[in-house]
């Protein structure tokens, strides 16, 4: 049976789709119509229940199509300004900012890409000089693209909470067949509830990869533009560079071990004992 959802998504697919080995094409050349709910259009049951389910069910797919649309526009403004297409690739634009940021490195100027508690791209410039404009242009894209495929990553993950729920409710009504309709009826209702439940599958399919790929952006491009600003602070990494063994500043005594009792030792020699009192006898009244 032809899966309407795949089909409206996949314009440029055709309607090929295969079941159980078998085509699906028009009454009367070797298989059954599409449903209603798969040609995009909602059954009337007479029923309200029924009729809201099926209205839901067209509203999440074309809810979750035309975010899928848009899905891309998280990495064009920072593609754009790393002089790319806007139709180049999330990876193209990963690698992309990497290269910047191997830039940015030799040119003094270390990278760390903070996600929580809010997306933030922390610089440390390590030698004299201002960033140019162009380069901060290419930080302030990569936060928002980061922020804006979060977004996104969101978004997709609030349509599976919502598609989910879509299908227990087409469980609930499809045990309440019996009772709702008779004859003929019943039977065109089983057959658009069946077909839903595959929409609603393919939209869940649809969430997950939507909001996966979006994730993936996030996590990637920070590994990528990470080279050692992680302090959070400018001229965080010269002041990590001060350190000692162990991460201590240089020049700062090592504290004493735990567990011992006691002031520390006095540095430099003993103070001298007063002397004795004339007489050699060692009794003081």
């Amino acid at each position: 049976m032809m899966r309407g959802a795949r089909r409206a998504w996949g314009a440029g697919l055709g309607a090929l789709l295969m079941v159980g080995g078998m085509a699906v094409g028009p009454a009367g050349c070797g298989g059954a119509a599409p449903s209603q709910i798969e040609r995009g259009t909602a059954p009337s049951t007479g029923q309200a229940p029924y009729d809201a389910f099926f209205q839901e069910v067209l509203a999440i797919q074309e809810e979750t199509l035309e975010a899928g649309k848009t899905t891309s526009g998280a990495q064009v403004g920072l593609g754009r300004s790393l002089g790319l297409a806007e139709t180049a690739s999330g990876d193209a634009v990963v690698e992309a900012s990497r290269a910047r940021a191997a830039t940015l490195r030799e040119e003094g100027v270390l990278l760390h890409l903070e996600l929580t508690p809010e997306v933030k791209v922390v610089r440390s410039v390590e030698k004299k000089g201002k960033l140019a404009d162009e380069a901060k242009g290419v930080l302030d894209a990569m936060e928002a693209s980061v922020k804006g495929a979060m977004a996104i990553s969101k978004q997709f993950g609030d349509y599976a909470g919502r598609t989910a729920a879509l299908e227990k409710k087409r469980a609930t009504l499809e045990q309440e067949l019996s009772t709702a309709f008779s004859g003929d009826k019943r039977r065109d209702v089983q057959r658009e509830l069946e077909a839903a439940g595959k929409v609603l599958a393919e939209v869940q399919e649809e969430n997950g990869l939507q909001a996966a790929m979006a994730s993936k952006f996030v996590l990637d491009l920070a590994l990528a533009v990470e080279t050692g600003a992680g302090s959070g602070a400018p001229g965080g990494d010269k002041k990590r560079g001060g350190a000692g063994a162990g991460g201590r500043p240089a020049g700062r005594p090592a504290g004493r071990p735990a567990g011992t009792g006691g002031p520390p030792p006095a540095s430099g020699p003993a103070p001298t004992p007063p002397p004795k009192p004339a007489g050699g006898d060692d009794f003081e009244p």
